[in-house]
């Protein structure tokens, strides 16, 4: 990846649990994979929260999903960063991104943008031979998006009401993250939100911290095997 591709971004945070020291090696191989390095207080790992109870939230992993990516904003607000990329640590990048990082940066440097879904599940058709489009609708992930310092403390206020409500609130209560994002794109249009076209970021398949386990992922034998599966299936998409 392009030094040009780093340098537009102010922050590149990746929220990992300290114990996933798993997907901490997986993330730096993806990272290597594309020639960027972690430089502390540039890109580096955000150590994510596990609260003891989920409180209003629908599971616990969903309340610290949710109160991580709040506190990288937060943190980014604080610090005056003005395009910040956050990243969650089972993202893999698409194969095409090394060699069209230098075109995304161009493309970039002339669009107006306040959110930016690098990744998604979107079927979207390229428009026009650019690699970003406008999208108004809801955009069920966030493993690997960028907020721009215009949006930054009214999201971090909106996200701070979110946690405060009751479950259900109209307004919108304790939810998943990537539908708090997208509640907030809803009731504030002037957000301009822009999507990469096709998607340049994907999960990998690996063992949930938001979700019940699978028993597959409980039983000490049999998640060793789903585990070496998982890494298979990784290396072959």
């Amino acid at each position: 990846m392009s030094n040009k591709f780093i340098e537009y971004f102010d922050q590149i945070s990746i929220i990992n649990l300290p114990y996933r020291r798993d997907r901490q090696k997986e993330m730096i191989h993806e990272l290597d994979n594309v020639q960027m390095e972690l430089v502390s207080g540039h890109i580096d790992f955000f150590e994510a929260c596990r609260p003891e109870d989920k409180g209003k939230f629908p599971n616990i992993g969903a309340r610290g999903c949710f109160m991580s990516h709040l506190a990288v904003l937060k943190k980014a607000q604080q610090d005056g960063v003005s395009r910040l990329l956050v990243m969650e640590d089972d993202l893999a990048l698409e194969k095409c991104w090394s060699s069209k990082s230098r075109e995304l940066v161009v493309e970039l440097e002339e669009t107006d943008w306040d959110i930016l879904y690098f990744g998604h599940e979107l079927n979207l058709e390229q428009f026009s031979g650019k690699n970003f489009c406008e999208f108004n609708s809801n955009i069920p992930l966030t493993h690997f998006f960028a907020v721009h310092s215009r949006v930054i403390p009214r999201l971090v206020n909106f996200l701070e009401l979110v946690a405060s409500r009751e479950a259900g609130d109209p307004e919108g209560g304790p939810m998943h993250v990537d539908g708090a994002i997208s509640t907030f794109r809803l009731q504030n249009p002037d957000v301009k939100t822009i999507v990469a076209s096709p998607s340049l970021g994907a999960q990998r398949a690996s063992k949930t911290d938001i979700h019940t386990l699978s028993w597959f992922d409980r039983l000490p034998v049999i998640k060793t095997c789903v585990g070496i599966l998982r890494k298979v299936k990784n290396q072959l998409n």
